[in-house]
């Protein structure tokens, strides 16, 4: 899975990688971005709050929901987990959110 990187991103140079590792939790996860961001920086000399985690983004389909609930925990811009686009990717739920809005949608 790890293989598989968006044409858009191709040319992204990464400072770290973190692996998830399965009896994390999403707190611990989080604190291991930051702290491999940390890390890099100090490796280089540089400050450790030198690199600002900028996005998070998902590497396909899958990862779309970890991206946002990810995305809220690090603080960055977001479409988020909760709230009105928390079920985006739902087609009945796309579909009901057209219907009441009155815009041209299929029927699902």
């Amino acid at each position: 899975m790890k293989t598989h990187v968006p044409l858009s991103c191709r040319d992204l140079t990464y400072i770290a990688q973190v692996d998830d590792l399965e009896h994390w939790s999403l707190e611990q996860l989080v604190d291991g971005i930051e702290q491999a961001a940390s890390a890099a920086a100090m490796k280089l000399g540089r400050p450790a709050d030198y690199y600002q985690i900028a996005g998070c983004i998902a590497g396909g389909e899958a990862g779309v929901d970890m991206a946002d609930v990810l995305s809220e925990n690090l603080g960055l811009m977001t479409n988020g987990a909760q709230g009105d686009f928390a079920n985006r990717r739902d087609k009945y739920v796309s579909g009901e959110a057209a219907a009441v809005s009155r815009s041209s949608s299929l029927r699902v």
